[in-house]
């Protein structure tokens, strides 16, 4: 059916707004709505109303637009949002027009890159900045209008609703609702807009234990340790630094040679922004901290790697993506290092696995305090205290030389 179109998992309606019309109907070119079905045939049989009711909207465009007497009447005695509503017996309310008050001003067009461009000035990410742009752009496709002044609460329930029967999965919709709920809220807190109309209204992913991430296995990390250490500096050490830390992937890949420093005796990774490429930033608050390096670590001649390199990033075999960032390529070349080796349960990520199987160890041993391993993973807390001070680190040494070796281990020590 012409104006029917499949988008993203489910049809819709696309009715196209003459050029001369468009500033009267204020939906941007076109005029769209979900039909809220993946069928085909259920498709035809919902659009001939909403093809309708677009016609309807068209037609008394027209009218405005050419200054009909009875609309302009009909505009001065209607509410803003109901101007281009079905409205009944015309020349009824044109008798009531004399005594209707003068029409109430048009609020201005905020578009979503207005609150995002302002958003972007006090975060500045690009990476966060495209993301948000892109969470938006699916609620204005959905509205067919560019206004974040201008959409109801009705309207972001239906687009939930929409999400959820197109076929995106629930995690993937819980991400594009808390972006879309960020910038309404964020434009409320700066003047952007008056109301949100998101607030009250969320969603929430149910966890899919199917999908639940896994640590490696001491028998993976054995195999993949193993072979990482002929397959080059930029995957071993690494692999082998994740591996005695539980440090996130960029927390590794984008360090700087400088970050490498020796401090009460210890060499130590100081994971920071200090010293790395623009816009190379760590995750959270916590994230930025200092951790010891494992005596393994050091064996294995990470240091003289280290030395050997000019001042600047330590993995320059990385190449930067368009956010200058090096965990893109860092993390597609680790991927396939580890699948290549037989690991394919894509519940075992690489790198992040890793992360996962040092705290598993950390979380099962009686002698690691919690704040102590959430101090060497860079995870925060909600005891404000243990917002204070930084944890010594001979405590943390003493709780990374109780991982478990694979280079070194025939199989994990005993916990106790």
């Amino acid at each position: 059916m012409r104006h029917v179109q499949l988008w993203h998992g489910s049809y819709r309606v696309r009715k196209p707004i003459p050029k001369a019309l468009q500033a009267v109907v204020r939906r941007g070119q076109y005029l769209t709505r979900s039909l809220g079905t993946a069928d085909p045939r259920e498709a035809d049989k919902r659009a001939p109303a909403v093809l309708a009711e677009f016609q309807a909207i068209l037609d008394r465009a027209e009218r405005i637009a050419r200054g009909d007497v009875q609309v302009c009447c009909i505009m001065a005695c209607l509410p803003k949002a109901d101007l281009l509503k079905p409205q009944g017996d015309e020349p009824e309310l044109l008798k009531i027009s004399g005594h209707a008050s003068a029409p109430e001003p048009t609020s201005p067009v905020v578009p979503f890159a207005t609150i995002i461009d302002a958003w972007a000035l006090e975060h500045p990410n690009p990476k966060t900045k495209d993301d948000y742009t892109e969470k938006c752009r699916k609620l204005t496709d959905f509205l067919g209008y560019d206004d974040a002044a201008r959409a109801t609460p009705e309207e972001i329930v239906r687009f939930k609703r929409h999400l959820l029967t197109s076929g995106f999965a629930p995690k993937s919709v819980q991400n594009v609702f808390a972006g879309v709920k960020t910038i309404f809220k964020f434009g409320v807190i700066n003047k952007e807009i008056t109301t949100d109309p998101t607030a009250g209204i969320t969603y929430k992913a149910k966890r899919d234990p199917k999908r639940k991430r896994l640590p490696f296995t001491f028998d993976d990390a054995k195999l993949i340790l193993t072979a990482a250490r002929n397959a080059g500096p930029e995957i071993f050490f690494p692999n082998l630094i994740a591996s005695l830390s539980g440090a996130r992937l960029a927390e590794v890949v984008e360090a700087h040679t400088d970050d490498i420093e020796m401090i009460d005796g210890r060499w130590c990774l100081h994971i920071r922004e200090d010293n790395r490429e623009e816009n190379q930033t760590v995750k959270t608050e916590a994230s930025v901290r200092t951790v010891p390096l494992h005596d393994e670590i050091i064996r294995q001649g990470f240091i003289e790697y280290v030395h050997s390199l000019p001042s600047g990033p330590m993995f320059r075999q990385y190449r930067t993506n368009k956010y200058n960032r090096r965990n893109d390529h860092a993390s597609k070349v680790n991927s396939e290092f580890v699948r290549n080796l037989g690991i394919t349960d894509r519940r075992k990520a690489p790198m992040h696995s890793w992360r996962h199987f040092a705290k598993t160890y950390f979380k099962n041993d009686p002698r690691v305090k919690e704040e102590i391993h959430d101090a060497i993973t860079g995870h925060g807390s909600d005891s404000e205290g243990r917002r204070y001070g930084v944890y010594e680190l001979r405590a943390m040494a003493k709780a990374i030389a109780r991982l478990p070796n694979p280079l070194r281990q025939s199989r994990p020590p005993a916990i106790g």
